[in-house]
């Protein structure tokens, strides 16, 4: 797992060459770069801005870097979907690959993996380990709920590996403050890998055994995917009584 995942893995650097946040290799060209808009930003890129940021490569030693350009068509603000595809402006290095990518849909309970760059000295990059909560819905967008003590600031835009599927399902995007009652600090969140595909038509996804049974007609799976059970369903209001701050990027 940790081979696979890192060869596909970048850190997204400011101007003054400090890491902003993450990205992952996507894409069967293997010419696109994957984040989150608010790390674009971050780097002091986006449309209307400087239309190009700096990734390094996290494999070979996390030596080589290259220049990526903002796609305009494929990008959804930091308001929104919260979501940047990059066009690497060069070929990838020889110990760098895509990371393929499959359906957050029924992965409930599965344990995940992610890699991030928080700011802790000269530590290379960081892991994270954490469990699917479930999909849930904020402002009328999907959302992937973890369960992690690792995901915080300096993951956004990182991969979420699902461990049982052996495939990228989200893209870390924030985290939650703990609310006043001390609860919700280990929350975090990431984009789902349909929400990426949508933004990016270029980009596939796999076909899990869980997913094949949603797209037959399983309805009790189609809900439990969803997050649109009542039983299951999650509004996430940032500023509703008793839940403290709301979200953080990561």
């Amino acid at each position: 797992m940790s081979d696979s995942l890192l060869a596909g893995v970048v850190c997204v650097l400011t101007t003054g060459g400090q890491p902003v946040g993450t990205g992952f290799v996507v894409g069967e060209d293997e010419g696109l770069v994957a984040t989150c808009a608010h790390v674009v930003e971050g780097a002091g890129a986006g449309p209307g801005k400087e239309a190009e940021v700096t990734v390094r490569f996290h494999s070979g030693g996390g030596q080589e870097e290259q220049r990526a350009e903002v796609v305009p068509a494929w990008w959804r603000a930091s308001d929104a979907e919260d979501v940047a595809i990059l066009r690497l402006q060069g070929p990838l290095p020889a110990d760098a690959r895509p990371l393929p990518l499959g359906p957050a849909a029924e992965t409930t309970g599965h344990t995940v993996y992610a890699f991030g760059f928080p700011t802790l000295g000269t530590l290379g990059g960081l892991w994270g380990k954490g469990e699917v909560v479930g999909l849930v819905a904020d402002a009328g967008r999907s959302l992937l709920q973890l369960r992690s003590s690792e995901i915080t600031a300096g993951f956004s835009g990182g991969p979420v590996w699902d461990e049982e599927a052996g495939l990228v399902i989200g893209m870390a995007t924030s985290i939650t403050h703990p609310d006043q009652f001390g609860r919700l600090g280990e929350t975090a969140f990431a984009t789902p890998a349909e929400v990426l595909q949508q933004v990016c038509p270029d980009l596939s996804l796999r076909t899990t055994p869980a997913a094949r049974r949603v797209a037959s007609g399983d309805r009790e799976g189609l809900e439990r995917a969803l997050g649109m059970a009542c039983r299951s369903l999650f509004i996430l209001e940032e500023q509703a009584a008793g839940f403290g701050k709301g979200r953080i990027q990561a």
